[in-house]
């Protein structure tokens, strides 16, 4: 009863609205026994080797919204062909972050790209006045940095590396002037509406905060000796 006949399901993927192949998307058809494959260059897929029964079917590529139709029965030594999808792509995306937001004075400035449909992105570095730090809205992502004060400094776009069509390409972006002491906002623009800022900041000052129900101990120390700091202006807001 379990032995293997030559079923088989195959079909057509293509990106929907272009009618162009969409390569190397994963094919699922998940049941009793589960079988799985990736569509070649020319968007063509197939499964062979399939057991008579009845399969859940669905197309998943992270770059694309998954889809899938309900159930697809396999009859004994039948073929099922003709199982063609036009897939849609997701939303462009960008994303700009790092593993820390202070850098030392000389320091190279540097974060981590994300991109999705993007060949180039678009990269604004903003100083930032001290006011908008000291603001309850700090959330560079929702604000207009000229309405909020922002100063533009330098703008440029930067290439993305190995791209390719519905993949997410990660990277290095580094800031190509040295910084002085002070705040500053970095932004990045995809395709579309896709944006993301970061605020970031260049000091040779560090602060580690410690408080308790009726005190608050600062500890300042210098991020280039990590040596006490002395001197320093501390100041305390609501």
């Amino acid at each position: 009863a379990d032995k293997v006949q030559r079923q088989h399901d195959a079909g057509r993927l293509t990106v929907r609205e272009l009618n162009v192949p969409a390569r190397n998307i994963d094919v699922y058809l998940e049941g009793k026994w589960n079988h799985g494959t990736s569509s070649l260059d020319d968007g063509s897929y197939r499964i062979d080797d399939l057991k008579p029964g009845t399969y859940s079917m669905k197309v998943r590529h992270p770059g694309f919204e998954e889809a899938g139709r309900a159930e697809v029965t396999i009859a004994e030594r039948a073929t099922v062909s003709a199982m063609d999808y036009a897939l849609s792509p997701k939303s462009p995306g960008v994303d700009i972050s790092a593993s820390r937001y202070t850098f030392t004075p000389g320091s190279t400035v540097g974060f981590e790209l994300r991109a999705f449909r993007a060949e180039t992105v678009g990269v604004t570095l903003y100083a930032v006045p001290e006011a908008y730090l000291l603001s309850d809205d700090r959330h560079p992502d929702s604000i207009d940095p000229v309405k909020a004060g922002f100063r533009q400094l330098e703008q440029w776009k930067e290439p993305v590396k190995d791209f390719t069509p519905y993949e997410w390409r990660y990277q290095t972006l580094e800031v190509k002037r040295t910084l002085p002491v002070g705040a500053y906002c970095i932004e990045v623009k995809g395709e579309g509406a896709s944006r993301s800022r970061r605020l970031f900041t260049v000091s040779s000052i560090g602060a580690v905060v410690k408080r308790s129900p009726s005190s608050v101990m600062v500890y300042v120390s210098n991020l280039i000796t990590n040596a006490p700091a002395s001197g320093v202006r501390v100041g305390l807001y609501d």
